[in-house]
């Protein structure tokens, strides 16, 4: 898949605005001291409304296409959070992986989506 978010990009852009990631998780933190989960575009629109950073580059203040890569970031780093923020697998994503799609595709051929599997699990999944 082309375009602009891809994770490639993203790399790119973090090393060029590293300060979002900082607010994100600065933003991300607090809420979680608050909330068992919250959304990752809430805590973008906070960065957005709230303080003055801009992106190094770019036509928006922030681009709140980058959200679901911050989003990822921010829960792989901080396992504690793994499950803050509802992430969504695609088919057809650059946030998936070959295997990881073919076993989605099949899930979803299957019926099956994310909160069905939560609640057939636990709350420990």
């Amino acid at each position: 898949m082309h375009g602009k978010w891809t994770r490639e990009n993203f790399e790119i852009y973090h090393q060029e605005n590293p300060k979002v990631y900082e607010l994100f998780c600065y933003y991300s933190k607090i809420a979680a001291s608050k909330r068992e989960r919250y959304s990752a575009r809430g805590i973008f629109h906070q960065l957005r409304w709230h303080t003055m950073v801009r992106e190094k580059e770019g036509e928006y203040k922030l681009d709140a296409g980058w959200t679901p890569h911050y989003a990822r970031k921010f829960m792989k780093e901080f396992p504690e959070h793994k499950d803050f923020f509802e992430t969504r697998i695609r088919v057809h994503s650059y946030h998936t992986h070959e295997n990881e799609t073919l076993l989605r595709a099949e899930q979803i051929i299957n019926g099956q989506n994310r909160k069905e599997d939560r609640a057939r699990l636990g709350p420990d999944s």
